[in-house]
């Protein structure tokens, strides 16, 4: 499988994005941004790696000195071309410094994340586009509107 087979038929990144915006869960500005950032996306071409897919503290033991003795839950793991998709799984649940922690602990300098965050804001958006069917088929739409007003960075506290 090709990194172009895998956005497309598992990832599926043109389905997501659409019902992302077919649902008014994106301002224009920002789906115009991810579809820029799609196309920088797919000329990615590093070798493959394999990615957890659940990468939270939840799934990491540690010792009391707070050393990794092993990482469990495996069963949604993938390969795929790293880090931008785990680290968009892990960073979404943690404070601003628990994230800070995390990427020190990954190993990506400060070079790289911002060569990434894009990528990561991405991956992030479109973890949301499974959710957001499950809210609509329930027809919770008070929650949908919760859901529109996150996506549109109400609860970014850190940037203007």
């Amino acid at each position: 499988m090709t990194w172009q087979d895998y956005l497309e038929c598992e990832l599926k990144v043109g389905e997501r994005l659409a019902i992302l915006k077919k649902n008014g869960m994106l301002p224009t500005k920002v789906g115009n941004k991810l579809s820029i950032e799609l196309k920088t996306i797919r000329q990615w071409n590093q070798a493959p790696c394999l990615h957890h897919g659940d990468l939270r503290l939840k799934n990491i033991l540690v010792t009391s000195k707070g050393q990794i003795t092993a990482i469990i839950d495996w069963e949604n793991c993938i390969s795929s071309i790293g880090p931008g998709w785990d680290t968009s799984i892990a960073l979404h649940d943690l404070s601003i410094d628990a994230q800070w922690r995390y990427l020190e602990g990954y190993g990506i300098p400060d070079k790289k994340l911002l060569e990434l965050s894009s990528a990561i804001k991405f991956f992030n958006l479109l973890n949301y586009a499974p959710v957001i069917e499950s809210i609509i088929r329930e027809k919770q739409m008070t929650k949908l509107d919760h859901y529109r007003i996150r996506l549109k960075g109400v609860l970014d506290l850190f940037s203007l």
